[in-house]
């Protein structure tokens, strides 16, 4: 029997879990927490080599920069995704745009944040963050899986901030909203049961106890803003994923294309979840795409 959907969105975790890739064995150019300088607000983050924890309302936020080029690329990570697992695709976007990678409040090097770790919250905090370190251009923002639920609640609330979205893999707010609707009872429980265990025991816990209250305000909320939009749907579904919960997946990924003008949404044949690292050209690509116009 398969594990519960809830496991989609840990993409950090062991490779024994659902939805997840372990690190990739490369050598991080990341810093470690305990190498990583604290800063105070006023350091820009717009050129040269950047890997601070920003102080951002008396809390540290790690971020990352590197590359140079308009428009900076954000990327906005997945489950409890460091720094470090983005390195590789990171090098493939800073060939063109100064790219930046940051770690949520409570992952990675990043302190915790107040509760409840609302959608809502997190995309203040990530406005704040860009605040702070003197990002004030619209960016490109690149996000994968729960990331880009959170992604979704930054467009709608900080509009002028963004350029463009590239989604990997999303986990939605109409499938966070509606996906039990497509579970059996058998794989209901195990889906809770998931939950709850990922809520007590994973870094981003208090995230998964306030992602359904987020997801139903996002969509409350309404579409995105009307920016050049491209999602990206792996051609692997989740290992044991049944064929109403794969459908539903992929409907909310062309829904999501479909909110805005010049949205498109295609799937990648033979990449999994973690496209990021299996196909990191297609992810320049579709940057490429949302920045041509």
């Amino acid at each position: 029997m398969r594990r519960g959907r809830v496991l989609v969105i840990v993409a950090g975790l062991a490779l024994a879990l659902t939805a997840c890739g372990g690190d990739d064995g490369g050598e991080s150019s990341a810093t470690s927490a305990d190498e990583a300088t604290t800063t105070t607000a006023g350091a820009s983050a717009a050129a040269g080599d950047f890997d601070e924890v920003v102080d951002v309302d008396g809390r540290g936020m790690h971020l990352v920069c590197s590359g140079e080029g308009d428009p900076m690329v954000l990327v906005a990570m997945g489950g409890d995704s460091t720094i470090a697992d983005w390195d590789f695709a990171r090098s493939e976007l800073d060939n063109d745009h100064r790219t930046c990678v940051y770690e949520r409040a409570g992952v990675g090097s990043s302190e915790p944040g107040p509760e409840p770790r609302t959608a809502q919250v997190i995309a203040d905090e990530l406005a704040g963050l860009l605040t702070t370190v003197d990002v004030d251009e619209p960016v490109v923002v690149v996000s994968h899986s729960v990331g880009g639920l959170f992604t979704q609640a930054f467009a709608q609330r900080h509009p002028d901030a963004v350029l463009g979205l590239v989604f990997l893999e999303p986990r939605t707010a109409a499938y966070q909203v509606g996906y039990r609707d497509h579970l059996t009872p058998a794989e209901l429980r195990i889906d809770q049961r998931d939950l709850d265990d990922a809520i007590a025991n994973a870094s981003f816990g208090p995230e998964l106890a306030a992602l359904d209250d987020g997801a139903a305000e996002v969509v409350d909320a309404g579409p995105l803003p009307d920016v050049p939009v491209v999602v990206l749907t792996a051609g692997v579904p989740f290992p044991g994923q049944s064929t109403a919960d794969r459908d539903f997946w992929v409907q909310t990924h062309v829904d999501l294309a479909a909110q805005v003008t010049e949205g498109f949404q295609r799937i990648v044949e033979n990449a999994d979840h973690q496209i990021f690292r299996t196909n990191p050209q297609d992810v320049a690509a579709a940057v490429a795409e949302v920045t041509a116009g």
